[in-house]
């Protein structure tokens, strides 16, 4: 891992939530945004890993920056092509009534999506990009 960037070839992804608590201190995020962003990046290298790369190893490349308004966070693979803001949610198993309710799948990108205030796609020389960006509070941070 170097500044914001790291590369997950299988094996446990131990370093991104180094990498994304760097990022989020660095933004100035606050606690609940810096676990949001890592929320999301989690459930998304999860994804590529499980549904991606069906279980396979795999190349996940995981970069991140600041902005003046935002820090974003950007997650890459080889996997086909599989679009995180369009794919339909799953609903929360519990939503509500307290017993397991509507169908299951989905949750890792329904947390993703409402984590984080951006999540954009896009499947360029062959590869997946999705990037997630969090507001950042004016006045706060560096960068």
């Amino acid at each position: 891992m170097s500044g914001y960037r790291l590369r997950l070839n299988g094996g446990p992804p131990g370093a991104l939530p180094v990498l994304v608590t760097r990022l989020a201190t660095d933004a100035g995020l606050s606690t609940a945004q810096g676990y949001r962003l890592r929320l999301a990046a989690d459930e998304l290298v999860t994804n590529a890993r499980e549904h991606g790369y069906r279980g396979r190893d795999g190349l996940i490349e995981v970069s991140g920056g600041l902005r003046a308004d935002a820090a974003w966070l950007r997650i890459e693979d080889c996997a086909p092509p599989f679009d995180p803001s369009a794919h339909p949610l799953g609903e929360p198993p519990y939503a509500g009534t307290g017993a397991l309710t509507g169908r299951l799948g989905g949750c890792g990108l329904l947390l993703a999506r409402r984590s984080v205030d951006a999540l954009t796609w896009e499947y360029a020389d062959g590869r997946n990009r999705t990037t997630l960006c969090v507001r950042r509070r004016r006045g706060v941070g560096r960068g």
